[in-house]
């Protein structure tokens, strides 16, 4: 009885610090990511090495520490004069009011308050969702794709008052000064939410009110997405990323949406020395090993003269201090994630630079984009995501919006990959398109409070066929 007391004691203490675990390794996390983490089979998989290692400092050992040192002070207790039923009574008191308020606490901390208003919603999403046309224009010019997410890269980065010089000079120097920016939409906010958001035009919405039939279902199963289009249109789709193909689910959704070929670490190390180059977020290689296999792949495609998708995405910018790469000289930066994001963004243009001397560009769009925004704090509240794209008739195009969502990036695709004019497609605006007044009105839908709220016309996108 005394073990079970001491475990139920620590599980409780530990629910307190859960909160403080998550906001060291990721930022601020809301209750759309931990839901989808926990939720998804797998998801957890290949997870860097200081996750696990401030999990176990966090939730585990200062809990414990904890416990057994209010363990002693109830064992003194019991020698008390004290009467024995009203130190037990004191004990279950305590406990009580410790679950409930470190419950309460986690509940706050990860936006439950937020999440209990989608019950009471009103469903707009319908109504501002636009299907794609039943048959697509006849398509006479392709462009290739590369596809470029780079972690937590911010416009923000370009700020000299927060990080002492211009940390996206590099990719301004090459691609020139992006007049764009993503704002952070609700359901984009990692990873494969910004992935998946910014090719289907559609966020991830919590799980626990848009449940799957499966835990192991694909991502949007019934939802058409950019890569479904090209996959049609006969194109050859290899992603690549450095963790784990199965962490956040993005094996999910790359191998049930056209893709041909999928790399994560387990795939780079069959063709690279494990023991040199696993030193970059989860275990997996850093950045600049990761855009030498998809240069070594993009120059495949392209000898073979083959229309291709290589969609890349990047993780050594990952909070809280980044991934420094071994081959990456420090510049004498004043801090360690300033050198990551420099490094970073100068493997970005030696890697576009030697697409150039193959001559890549000349029927290929590259679009460089952050994923989503940097989860630590930074000394500014004006921050945004970086896009831009470079590449096959990119300055013969007018863009009309300049601050979009990641929504706006699936019919902008469309545009500079199959040449498709279509203003709108699911919750995002061509970026071409001068419908400035409509695109407005949706973006106060998606800002606004009844988003994401609880939608069975959302549910059916995860209906597995």
């Amino acid at each position: 009885m005394t073990y079970l007391k001491f475990l139920l004691t620590y599980v409780i203490i530990a629910i307190f610090y859960i909160p403080e675990f998550t906001r060291r390794c990721f930022g601020y996390v809301d209750f759309d990511q931990l839901s989808f983490f926990l939720f998804t089979e797998n998801g957890t998989i290949g997870t860097d090495a200081y996750v696990i290692k401030i999990f176990f400092q966090w939730v585990i050992l200062r809990p414990l520490l904890l416990t057994a040192f209010l363990f002693v002070l109830y064992r003194l207790l019991l020698k008390s004069r004290l009467a024995i039923y009203k130190k037990r009574q004191l004990f279950k008191s305590l406990l009580s009011i410790l679950f409930i308020t470190g419950a309460g606490y986690n509940f706050s901390t990860y936006g439950g308050f937020d999440f209990a208003k989608r019950v009471s919603g009103k469903d707009l999403l319908e109504i501002y969702f636009h299907e794609l046309p039943k048959s697509l224009p006849i398509i006479k010019t392709k462009n290739n794709l590369i596809l470029l997410y780079v972690e937590s890269l911010e416009n923000t980065f370009a700020n000299e008052e927060v990080f002492g010089r211009n940390l996206n000079q590099p990719l301004q120097e090459k691609l020139g000064v992006s007049p764009f920016s993503i704002k952070q939409a609700p359901g984009t906010g990692w990873t494969t939410a910004g992935m998946v958001s910014s090719q289907c035009g559609m966020p991830i919405a919590s799980f626990m009110g848009n449940s799957l039939s499966r835990r192991d279902a694909p991502i949007f199963s019934n939802l058409t997405c950019i890569s479904d289009l090209l996959y049609l249109q006969n194109y050859q789709q290899t992603f690549f990323v450095g963790p784990d193909l199965k962490f956040s689910g993005m094996d999910k959704f790359y191998l049930n949406h056209g893709f041909h070929e999928a790399f994560g670490k387990e795939e780079l190390f069959e063709t690279i020395d494990r023991s040199e180059f696993a030193t970059g977020w989860g275990g997996g290689p850093n950045d600049d090993i990761v855009l030498n296999a998809a240069l070594n792949k993009i120059r495949t495609y392209h000898q073979k003269n083959e229309n291709f998708n290589v969609t890349i995405i990047t993780t050594d910018n990952h909070a809280p201090n980044g991934i420094l790469s071994p081959r990456c000289e420090y510049e004498g930066l004043e801090t360690k994630l300033a050198a990551v994001i420099m490094c970073t963004n100068k493997s970005i243009v030696k890697f576009i630079e030697k697409l150039e001397e193959i001559n890549v560009f000349e029927n290929t769009v590259l679009v460089v984009m952050g994923d989503h925004k940097f989860m630590g704090e930074l000394a500014t509240e004006e921050r945004s995501i970086y896009f831009n794209y470079y590449g096959a008739n990119s300055k013969q195009l007018e863009p009309a919006i300049f601050e979009l969502t990641h929504f706006d990036v699936f019919p902008t695709l469309m545009k500079l990959t199959l040449n498709l004019d279509i203003n709108k497609a699911h919750l995002g605006y061509n970026i071409f398109s001068e419908d400035l007044a409509n695109h407005k009105k949706l973006s106060q839908y998606i800002f606004g409070s009844n988003f994401l709220v609880f939608s069975n016309f959302y549910r059916s996108f995860w209906e597995d066929n």
